[in-house]
């Protein structure tokens, strides 16, 4: 039989988008009166909570419609998504990580598959203009070439949407990417939200000082430089070295700067296997840090990570729900909603996003 949908969370109602496009005026309604949110099978909770916190921005007596496709599976695994409200004329921001999501049976692949869908399905059903929220961006450390007949499958993911969405599209708006200059493969508007808006206020309330940053590799510096400025902290560095043979398997081998005597906190932008982060907390702890907290964006946590979690000298984890979480004794997952609805708000008002956040 063919499987059947599940999500995760409480349950999302199909949205009646009904209310007129026009005002009795005549006039076409625009900014938030116009926007309808949806969410494929990746993390539709997220989308949910994004809209009620965003309605809460802009009027909390006014609930901004989040629509799920009904999307079907065939045996041989193919899906078939259709979006039952009318949308014509309507902006919408699709909101879908590009990840794993084991309960709804969706992996990285799926997530960017349904993503193209939607679009294509909102395109012939004349929407107005289409924006691509990716809390997390699935195969954003495929950024470079590590060997020849490679593809740069970060750019060709973007390019993907930007294509799909034709001349109807607004923008993508990203969280922590792993690197910076993938939003240099498209010409579209691209907006990278640093989780650390959400981590660092976490991070000051449950870190004993004193305290040192640390980024567990070169490539992190300067996160970790940003955290200790806003922590008014010190930083280090750890550096690793990566089998040019196994591309995720990495050894750290060194600490660049001083954490003896005080709490050290780990900062990255993911979590994958986990093997990292456990071999800087150790590295840490070598070189005398009291004790040692990470604050990694996103956890991907798979195959053996929470074991090594378990295992390892972290106190502390804290991270973010931009990808669905398993409970784990060590882990504090701090929510994203509020920083995309911010995100959002200032994207159809035309604000800025950088004073917003840090304003808040």
């Amino acid at each position: 039989m063919p499987r059947q949908p599940e999500t995760g969370g409480a349950p999302i109602q199909l949205a009646r988008v009904d209310a007129p496009l026009f005002t009795p005026n005549g006039e076409r309604r625009n900014g938030f009166d116009n926007l309808v949110i949806m969410t494929g099978l990746s993390h539709p909770q997220l989308a949910k909570d994004t809209a009620h916190e965003l309605s809460q921005l802009v009027d909390p007596s006014h609930t901004i419609p989040v629509v799920e496709p009904v999307t079907k599976f065939d045996e041989g695994g193919e899906r078939r998504v259709v979006i039952e409200p009318n949308v014509r004329g309507r902006d919408v921001m699709i909101i879908q990580s590009l990840c794993l999501n084991k309960e709804t049976e969706t992996n990285v692949n799926d997530a960017w598959a349904e993503v193209l869908l939607m679009m294509d399905a909102l395109i012939r059903a004349s929407v107005g203009r289409i924006y691509v929220v990716i809390p997390y961006y699935g195969y954003g450390r495929q950024d470079r070439r590590s060997f020849s007949r490679e593809p740069i499958s970060a750019a060709a993911v973007a390019q993907h949407i930007e294509f799909g969405a034709g001349g109807r599209f607004g923008g993508i708006t990203t969280v922590d990417l792993h690197a910076q200059q993938i939003q240099g493969s498209i010409n579209s508007p691209w907006d990278d939200l640093y989780g650390e808006h959400v981590l660092v206020p976490a991070i000051a309330s449950g870190v004993p000082r004193p305290m040192t940053i640390v980024s567990p590799d070169a490539g992190g510096g300067k996160r970790a430089d940003r955290v200790a400025r806003r922590l008014d902290a010190t930083a280090a560095s750890a550096y690793k070295t990566r089998d040019p043979k196994h591309p995720d398997k990495t050894v750290t081998s060194a600490l660049m700067g001083d954490v003896e005597g005080t709490h050290a906190v780990i900062v990255d932008d993911v979590i994958a296997g986990g093997g990292s982060l456990a071999d800087a907390a150790k590295i840490a702890i070598d070189h005398g840090a009291i004790d040692v907290y990470a604050a990694v964006t996103h956890a991907q946590m798979y195959g053996q990570a929470d074991q090594k979690l378990t295992n390892s000298p972290i106190v502390r984890l804290f991270t973010t729900d931009t990808i669905p979480q398993r409970p784990h004794e060590k882990k504090t997952v701090l929510p994203v909603a509020h920083m995309l609805a911010q995100a959002i708000y200032c994207s159809l008002t035309g604000e800025s996003i950088h004073e917003t956040l840090l304003d808040n």
